[in-house]
């Protein structure tokens, strides 16, 4: 067959995954593998909704990048179609199917605290605000529990199951925290400490 001089065709070009959801008030980064096709691959970003930024593969690249800014992204009524072409000849396409829904964590309270003469949440009814209540980050439940005031006033909270360890894995659990009904401290998150089982 290597005599037929016939032009290798490459693997068909696809994503994965295919669809991602959004939530509102809450900052995210996912990630996107591409296989086949030709690179350069390309996301054509036009129309694409606010508070999305995309980062391109760029050449040689083969890991795309959306992510969402917690301040700007709002719900669109429909999903977004982001389109992702190659260097195929004739062209070839696949698409990210991006849906962006309502929090699922309370409306952020009005920070009462910061008002001219109010005053800040006692302690203890901020530890009652805040231990035993779920949070829902991109579908999975966490558990809120030990909220410990700390001497800058902030309150260090452990959340379970296990977060990530970095600040920008951490960010998204700490405004859902300070998202709840009665959280106005600063919020901590501890991550030495083990999830009970």
């Amino acid at each position: 067959m290597a005599d037929c001089n016939l032009p290798l065709v490459p693997a068909p070009l696809s994503v994965n995954p295919a669809a991602v959801q959004f939530y509102t008030k809450t900052a995210a980064t996912k990630t996107f593998e591409l296989k086949g096709g030709t690179k350069e691959y390309v996301a054509e970003v036009t129309g694409l909704p606010a508070g999305l930024t995309v980062k391109q593969p760029g050449p040689g690249g083969t890991t795309l990048e959306i992510s969402a800014d917690a301040s700007k992204l709002t719900k669109t009524a429909e999903p977004y179609n982001l389109r992702i072409h190659d260097q195929t000849n004739g062209g070839s396409s696949v698409s990210i199917r991006i849906t962006i829904v309502d929090s699922p964590t309370p409306a952020a309270a009005t920070s009462i605290a910061s008002a001219p003469g109010a005053a800040a949440a006692a302690p203890s009814d901020e530890k009652k605000a805040i231990d035993g209540k779920t949070i829902t980050i991109a579908d999975t439940k966490y558990t809120l529990s030990n909220p410990t005031p700390n001497a800058d006033k902030s309150v260090t909270v452990l959340i379970c199951p296990k977060i990530p360890d970095d600040d920008k894995g951490r960010a998204p659990f700490i405004e859902a925290v300070k998202a709840l009904p009665g959280v106005t401290s600063t919020i901590k998150v501890d991550t030495s400490l083990a999830c009970r089982s």
